[in-house]
């Protein structure tokens, strides 16, 4: 999977470090010990010079191809924006080495499955960023749901919200934009998804399709922080229903929330589990693959350890040392292609209403 050294080390070069990374991959593998960034790659010289010099990385490029084939990279991490995760995959497949790519893959259900098979025909390992899936509570509780702690499943209920991000910066308008898969429904939606089924024990690969449910959207103007007018295209609210192998699961998404957090119910025929996010003063940070989770079990409480990582590390750093030692299922690429495809039933389900 990820070649071996004497140290078990695993030696990462993250493509897109500017962005997202800069405040998640890039301080997890900065403050884990066992992980380290060999390498930064972004479009700018700029700004793949001023990351590199504050991560005291040793090496900085400008074309990803490069970052790719040096010695000294185990594992390439592709945090650009989702609807160039195809190309950048494209061009870094060759290297022969893992890849690790963020949520959502790609920039529709069918773009994923192209990386799925590109992954699949070149024997490259796969991997997606879909963080909450290696969050200690959600593994605990899964564990016990599949253990039969609860019974049988009878019904779950799942709600998430995440805050408004409004102003917008210029560089955030594309979320916006429905063509570009990565609104409320694919970030908000896939990370949420995943977590419930985690906290269901239930593999990604084989996430049941909506029989049921509706995308909508609400706000279709948003200020940018330059005080311009953003039009929105993608919906900002959504909810649907889930047949389950024993029961039924209900859901919910969305977008503005002054008080956004994520809860999931478990009612089986021998009790219940509910777990949530805790709060956190910085809003942005509330969503269910960034925030610490809580859950209570047959009247027991599940925690996780303390951390000193900042809150957007946490799972990116489990995440990586899951992959560093295999110790727990890495979303794959297949995965990510049943998420899109369930989130993508929910559009459809829409259409027919």
């Amino acid at each position: 999977m990820v070649p071996e050294k004497p140290n078990n080390e695993l030696r990462v070069g993250v493509i897109g470090a500017s962005g997202w990374a800069n405040v998640s991959h890039l301080p997890a593998l900065a403050g884990t010990e066992g992980l380290r960034v060999t390498a930064v790659s972004t479009s700018r010289e700029e700004s793949a010079r001023e990351v590199a010099e504050q991560w005291n990385v040793p090496a900085w490029h400008t074309d990803a191809v490069e970052l790719a084939k040096r010695d000294d990279v185990d594992l390439i991490t592709v945090s650009v924006k989702a609807p160039l995760h195809r190309s950048v995959v494209e061009q870094v497949v060759a290297a022969g080495k893992p890849v690790l790519v963020e949520w959502p893959m790609g920039a529709s259900p069918a773009e994923a499955a192209l990386l799925a098979e590109l992954f699949e025909s070149s024997g490259t390992p796969g991997f997606v960023g879909l963080q909450a899936t290696v969050h200690p509570v959600l593994v605990e509780l899964g564990r016990r749901v599949v253990d039969g702690a609860l019974g049988t499943v009878v019904s779950v209920a799942f709600r998430s919200s995440r805050a408004s991000n409004e102003p917008l910066p210029a560089s955030w308008a594309y979320t916006l934009q429905a063509e570009n898969g990565a609104g409320m429904l694919e970030i908000l939606g896939g990370h949420g998804l995943s977590a419930m089924l985690t906290a269901l024990g239930i593999d990604l690969a084989h996430a049941p399709l909506p029989i049921g449910g509706l995308a909508k959207q609400v706000k279709r103007e948003y200020l940018g922080t330059d005080g311009t007018t953003i039009h929105s295209t993608g919906p900002d609210t959504a909810a649907g229903v889930l047949e389950l192998d024993s029961g039924i699961a209900s859901m919910s998404f969305a977008s503005g929330d002054s008080t956004p957090s994520t809860e999931i119910t478990i009612v089986g025929t021998a009790g219940r589990a509910h777990a949530r996010t805790l709060p956190t003063p910085d809003l942005r940070m509330s969503q269910p693959q960034m925030a610490e989770w809580t859950a209570e079990i047959a009247g027991e409480r599940i925690d996780a350890p303390e951390s000193q990582l900042p809150l957007a590390a946490r799972n990116p750093s489990r995440l990586y040392e899951a992959i560093r030692l295999g110790r727990h299922p890495v979303p794959r690429a297949a995965d990510a292609v049943a998420l899109h495809r369930v989130l993508d039933g929910l559009r459809a389900a829409t259409s027919r209403a």
